[in-house]
């Protein structure tokens, strides 16, 4: 029987990859959080020749202008990806390593520490393919994907395997994760292990020397972060301002359907698929486990289950105010997002599953073909949630990023990318980026807050006529974007592929706010109405078969009156 979960594994997982390596940046990648930013973002780093400049140098083609210090450090294993193979290369290398890593972080996790060497051979594999197969967030590299591996190294240093492979994978992981997203719950969770011994009796210095070389190796990868925490920045952020989005997420009712939701289903950043097959499978098997198997199994069955209920409830109930105000100390000194925890939940499900299925074949044998039935079950979830499957109504990433398209753009445009700045509407400001446009907006997760207000006067006549682009911007204002309300109704607040008719009527922006930041040139993927705009002027209209966009080119003009009073009615 195990040979035949080998086999299927060894199919599954080359099936899963191989799409990524024929088509290249013909597959349709994930957009959200992904081409629409981090992807451009190690290019735009690239290109720059700034790797490593100090944080106070400025960046010049994103936003105006950024300092070094809001882009990844030198030490994240992507640069070096990005450098290597380019973006592409790097893009396709990256899920090939997490796929990997993955499968064989939770086959060593589930031999060594769940079954310590006594677990089914279907199971182990099984389980671990199906680890394998989650979709993780491409730029999160092995923060969710390597995980289970960096705990078995935890582990065996606190069973007292002193091999030189568990410091390197504790010394490795922190330059392909991320301290914000993982790295940080981990180590909180392997020190609540350690102050565990320590209050036992147990021999606890080496798990301490363990936590303090990944810890060190964090400060290390993630230096100008700390930079930047530990000492006074060049610049306040714009996330000082960060707020409540969604208002209604501020009741107990909302808070608790959100605990639900991310017990049930996952977090879009840390997909665990548990639900329904992983779900109800250890659900059931759940009793036969109280009943049938008191022990450790059983120990770990139950602890692990009540981590993930007691840290889906802390997600739910962060906003909720009487404990977001307890809170409200804490992420004064630590401004970060505290719920993470839900970044454990797909390694700690899959435990969950594996306990599950090896409880069902301790009752027969015969079970093992329920638990083959039930990981190929899983595979086909997994399957059904790939990248490129999951995103085939959208268009490539060569469409996307429509390269020769904008090759016409700038010819036609015919002066140095580096003498002008561009705006974008309809479309990520990341494709302007990936092109080698100097940009007055795109997506930046930090960046001045003088910056987030002088861009504000741009699209202010528009945010004030739609309240929930307002807080969008007003309460985040990462996504530093040209919003316009009519485009919002009609397709969207950006991504308008080609197909989709639309003029723009009233676009009620501020030329002289445009002019203040740069921006000669518009970049959209809608028709403006020039009588009724008259700053923007067309200077041509590009249309190709090999993008998604039909692009407008305007020049930002001078009125004698300020466009904010135009289409305001």
């Amino acid at each position: 029987m195990s040979w035949l979960m080998w086999a299927f594994a060894v199919m599954a997982a080359a099936a899963y990859l191989l799409p990524y390596i024929v088509l290249g940046a013909d597959g349709h990648w994930m957009i959200w959080d992904n081409l629409d930013s981090n992807f451009v973002t190690y290019q735009v780093l690239l290109d720059s020749g700034a790797i490593f400049a100090g944080n106070h140098v400025i960046v010049e083609q994103p936003l105006g202008g950024v300092p070094r210090g809001t882009l990844p450090s030198e030490l994240d294993a992507f640069v070096w990806l990005y450098a290597l193979l380019g973006a592409e290369g790097a893009y396709v290398a990256n899920h090939i390593l997490q796929t990997l890593v993955a499968f064989l972080g939770m086959y060593l996790l589930l031999q060594r520490h769940v079954f310590q060497g006594r677990g089914d051979k279907t199971v182990l594999a099984g389980v671990g393919l199906c680890f394998a197969l989650l979709p993780f967030w491409p730029f999160g590299g092995l923060s969710v994907a390597g995980m289970p591996l960096a705990l078995y190294a935890f582990l065996n240093i606190r069973a007292g395997d002193r091999h030189r492979f568990n410091w390197i994978i504790l010394l490795g992981y922190p330059f392909y994760s991320s301290l914000v997203l993982s790295g940080f719950f981990l180590l909180f969770s392997v020190t609540c292990l350690w102050v565990l011994d320590l209050v036992k009796g147990r021999r606890a210095s080496p798990l301490f020397y363990a936590l303090a070389l990944m810890s060190l190796a964090y400060v290390v990868t993630h230096y100008r972060l700390f930079i930047d925490f530990l000492f006074t920045a060049d610049f306040i952020s714009h996330r000082v301002e960060f707020g409540n989005v969604n208002e209604s997420a501020q009741s107990l009712g909302a808070s608790l359907r959100s605990a639900w939701s991310i017990f049930r289903h996952g977090q879009p950043h840390a997909h665990s698929l548990q639900w329904p097959l992983v779900f109800i499978t250890t659900a059931i098997t759940s009793l036969l486990i109280l009943f049938s198997h008191r022990g450790r199994l059983s120990k770990i069955f139950y602890l692990v289950g009540l981590f993930i209920v007691v840290t889906s409830l802390f997600y739910g109930l962060n906003k909720w105010p009487p404990i977001s105000d307890a809170l409200a100390g804490i992420k004064q000194l630590l401004p970060m997002q505290l719920q993470r925890f839900h970044f454990l939940h797909p390694m700690l499900w899959m435990v969950l599953f594996a306990i599950a299925l090896g409880a069902l074949i301790r009752v027969s044998p015969s079970m093992r073909w329920v638990a083959l039935a039930a990981v190929i079950g899983q595979t086909a979830i997994a399957g059904n949630y790939h990248e490129l499957l999951k995103n085939r109504h959208s268009p490539s990433a060569s469409e996307f990023f429509a390269v020769e398209q904008f090759e016409e753009v700038a010819r036609a445009i015919d002066k140095p990318k580096d003498t002008y700045r561009v705006a974008s509407l309809g479309m990520h400001p990341s494709i302007a980026l990936y092109n080698g446009f100097y940009t007055i907006d795109g997506y930046w997760p930090n960046y001045p807050l003088e910056y987030k207000h002088q861009f504000r006067e741009v699209i202010a006549a528009e945010l004030d006529k739609n309240p929930q682009l307002q807080r969008y911007f007003d309460h985040w204002g990462s996504r530093v974007y040209v919003f316009s309300d009519e485009l919002k109704r009609e397709a969207g607040y950006v991504s308008n592929y080609h197909g989709k008719e639309i003029i723009v009527e009233s676009l009620a922006l501020s030329p002289s706010a445009l002019r203040r930041l740069g921006a000669q040139y518009l970049i959209s993927a809608v028709q403006i109405d020039e009588g009724k705009n008259p700053y923007v002027k067309l200077v041509g209209a590009f249309d190709s078969d090999d993008s998604v966009w039909d692009l407008f080119l305007y020049e930002i003009t001078d009125p004698p009156t300020d466009a904010a009073s135009h289409g305001a009615g």
